[in-house]
């Protein structure tokens, strides 16, 4: 018996632990199976067909997947851009923070804010120096997500810079600027 014949018995198995953990294994075999075909709606699906390729690849995690999605966020669509961050920053491979940083320049704001959201979630100091420019944009939602993002990584290099801009800010950012300086490591 292999591995995939002993998941399909596993699903008759009266505990249903046993059935939900081995259907979620046999989804990631039957998704592995199918990397190329998923790579392939993801380039050039319906929107709907793609971000559920993009999901599917999220959950498989190896190599190819990761180059898959790396060329979603070449993407036309903002959404499947988009979607393609949050995939990226669920799987928090730091190969990736090449790229990640590359959105921060994207045309859509949308997918900026994302891009700085998941730069938050890889928690490295050597992000800090990137989400500190993003304070000099002016542009409020921008500077927010940055400020909060610095929090996650708590890196005391943003102590400055958020003490600076403290002043100059809205009530709104200031209540952020002040939650982060809490986060920040001493």
């Amino acid at each position: 018996m292999n591995r995939k014949e002993f998941l399909i018995r596993a699903l008759k198995d009266p505990d249903e632990r046993v059935r939900v953990a081995a259907a979620k294994a046999l989804d990631r075999i039957e998704a592995k199976e199918r990397i190329d075909e998923l790579g392939k709606t993801l380039l050039k699906g319906e929107k709907v067909e793609r971000l559920r390729a993009l999901y599917a690849l999220g959950e498989i995690k190896n190599d190819k997947a990761l180059l898959y999605l790396l060329k979603a966020l070449k993407d036309p669509l903002e959404d499947v851009r988009a979607s393609a961050l949050r995939v990226l920053g669920d799987i928090r491979d730091r190969r990736t923070l090449k790229a990640i940083l590359g959105m921060l320049k994207d045309p859509s704001k949308a997918v900026r804010l994302t891009a700085i959201d998941v730069l938050g979630l890889f928690q490295d100091r050597r992000l800090t120096p990137y989400l500190l420019k993003l304070l000099d944009t002016g542009d409020k939602e921008i500077m927010a997500r940055a400020v909060e993002a610095l929090g996650r990584i708590g890196d005391r290099r943003a102590e400055v810079r958020l003490l600076e801009l403290y002043p100059k800010s809205d009530p709104s950012l200031k209540a952020l600027i002040i939650k982060t300086l809490g986060e920040l490591d001493d």
